[in-house]
């Protein structure tokens, strides 16, 4: 089944090329593999479905680097919004894709000789055997900012990897930053920015930095007005403040909780109304309230109740419990959630104004991106000098690793 699969993207990105359509959009992103599309394609024109100009065409465009926003004289004009995000997705926000970035270098590596000195520098934090299956999906991150250049064998069709000339102007600069940042605040990044193939605006990477930028500027806010300037859902905002809060970065002061007639009923974003069941007798309760969520997206329990002008309000509230229940809702408590005062500690203040203004700047291309340079120039110098340092900041990614994918408590 993966085989077909393989084979049949491979397919689709052969024939894009062959009608001069642009294929940088299939090539982002961890299931993007150009080796397998590279031997999918030499067995096309071994059988003769292709010519040799189209499989020549073909080739030369899998092994140039994908366009990236920081390069200049390109046609893409980035904003400083757009390389912040492009950064926070590729290099970032995840370990393993901060110390891939580091083994690249301009002459290239096989991926077999960069996983064993992925390895070497990290102590055997990640053991070559079971960090091999991951390889291409970060290092696919990496080239989703076009960091990386590739160059295959025509024969054995090994695929080698190097720093592209962004990957070394911006690539390399940043990644060190953010593992230096990591490991003298003692945080993982993984943890911090999340999810980097989270495109809902609400949970990307650059919104979780939006927010942590908010908190710079102000000594307390209530989430609710986070909510507000950031246009992040308030369900978003606190599992990203919880996280804050885990990492010692916020202390959160939440006034005493009311009864169930003060909790805010937030309907989920995506969440089609008509998919709503019959919840015991009460079809049209059901329906009405799924509805009318759905419409409004957020809403008291009072409100709800006046909506629906029914009498008895615990079939009401046994309506709500259900739909939360069902995964169609979220329940904030509104004098608990939406009020609650969240205020930056030393640690997280004195992290949040270091890393913004440093990374806003480097991203400007400011003064701040030279440092960054001369420092990743020293590096290459001196690669085991940040080896204690990546082997940390790799076993703090895997315990958060570890700790997500729990199935159970006892696990």
């Amino acid at each position: 089944m993966e085989k077909r699969f393989v084979t049949k993207r491979a397919g689709i990105i052969i024939d894009k090329i062959r009608h001069d359509q642009d294929i940088s959009g299939l090539l982002r992103g961890p299931n993007a593999n150009r080796q397998e599309i590279l031997i999918f394609s030499d067995q096309m024109r071994e059988e003769g479905t292709i010519s040799r100009g189209e499989w020549v065409r073909i080739r030369d465009i899998l092994e140039s680097p994908l366009p990236s926003p920081f390069d200049d004289g390109l046609k893409i004009k980035a904003t400083i919004s757009e390389r912040l995000d492009c950064l926070l997705r590729s290099v970032m926000n995840s370990e393993p894709n901060i110390i891939l970035m580091l083994m690249l270098d301009r002459q290239p590596k096989l991926a077999e000789n960069i996983m064993e000195h992925f390895e070497i520098r990290t102590d055997g934090a990640w053991k070559i055997e079971r960090a091999m299956p991951h390889f291409n999906k970060h290092m696919s991150y990496i080239d989703s900012a076009g960091f990386v250049s590739y160059r295959f064998e025509q024969f054995e069709f090994l695929t080698e990897y190097a720093a592209s000339e962004s990957g070394f102007v911006y690539g390399q600069p940043l990644a060190l930053f953010s593992l230096q940042m990591s490991c003298k605040y003692e945080i993982p990044l993984y943890s911090l920015f999340g999810n980097p193939v989270a495109f809902d605006k609400n949970i990307s990477p650059l919104s979780r930095f939006r927010i942590l930028e908010l908190l710079d500027k102000s000594k307390e806010k209530k989430v609710g007005e986070i909510a507000t300037d950031t246009g992040c859902t308030p369900i978003v905002i606190n599992t990203c403040l919880s996280t804050k809060s885990g990492l010692g970065l916020v202390d959160v002061h939440r006034p005493p909780k009311k009864d169930y007639e003060r909790t805010l009923h937030c309907w989920i974003d995506g969440k089609n109304p008509g998919d709503v069941k019959p919840i015991g007798r009460w079809d049209y309760l059901t329906t009405e309230a799924a509805k009318y969520l759905a419409r409004k997206g957020m809403s008291t329990w009072e409100d709800i109740v006046e909506y629906l002008r029914h009498g008895e309000n615990a079939i009401v509230h046994k309506i709500l419990v259900r739909l939360k229940k069902r995964g169609f809702t979220e329940i904030l408590c509104e004098n608990d959630e939406m009020a609650s005062i969240i205020e930056p500690t030393a640690k997280g203040r004195e992290f949040a104004n270091e890393i913004v203004c440093k990374v806003k700047d480097a991203v400007a291309n400011g003064t701040e991106l030279k440092a960054m340079q001369e420092s990743a120039r020293k590096y290459r110098i001196y690669p085991d000098s940040m080896a204690s340092e990546m082997s940390d900041s790799l076993r703090r990614y895997l315990k958060v690793l570890s700790g997500r994918n729990r199935k159970t408590s006892k696990e």
